[in-house]
């Protein structure tokens, strides 16, 4: 035999050789290496389910009214807006508005005006609620007054 028949013959071995123990490899189902994750002899387990978080909603809007005017002929209400602290940012600026009843600006929208008890119905994000001015608090009346310098 020459020497080119004998490389045949080798190469040709070692490709039955190699599609053996291919074969070998696989168990009944076909595939390779199942029956090995199958056992799970290390009794591994996938990652515990979490819990999903809860949404985060956005403060909302800071509003406090500062008046309330009919010198133009219809009534307006006067607004410092302010946006809240969220995520780590700063509260916004305050930004002064004016809207008349039926207008909107930003996540309000004015529904009514009635200015002889000083309030304010407003639409704040799908929530109505009235606003009326800020009572400043007084100090506390009930404690005594304090002694006159000089004993009097």
């Amino acid at each position: 035999m020459n020497c080119f028949g004998k490389t045949l013959v080798c190469v040709l071995l070692g490709f039955s050789a190699l599609r053996g123990a291919n074969g070998a490899m696989n168990d009944a189902d076909g595939q390779t290496y199942g029956c090995i994750a199958a056992r799970n002899i290390f009794d591994l387990h996938g990652p515990a389910a979490q819990p999903a978080p809860e949404p985060v909603t956005a403060p909302s809007l800071q509003i406090k009214l500062t008046g309330i005017t009919t010198i133009l002929g219809d009534k307006r209400a006067l607004f410092l807006i302010q946006q809240p602290a969220f995520g780590g940012k700063p509260a916004g600026k305050e930004e002064s508005c004016i809207l008349s009843e039926g207008q909107r600006a930003g996540g309000i929208e004015v529904l009514a005006i009635d200015e002889k008890a000083a309030r304010v119905k407003l639409n704040r994000e799908g929530r109505i609620s009235w606003i009326s001015f800020e009572t400043p608090k007084l100090p506390n009346t009930s404690a005594p007054p304090p002694p006159l310098p000089g004993g009097v």
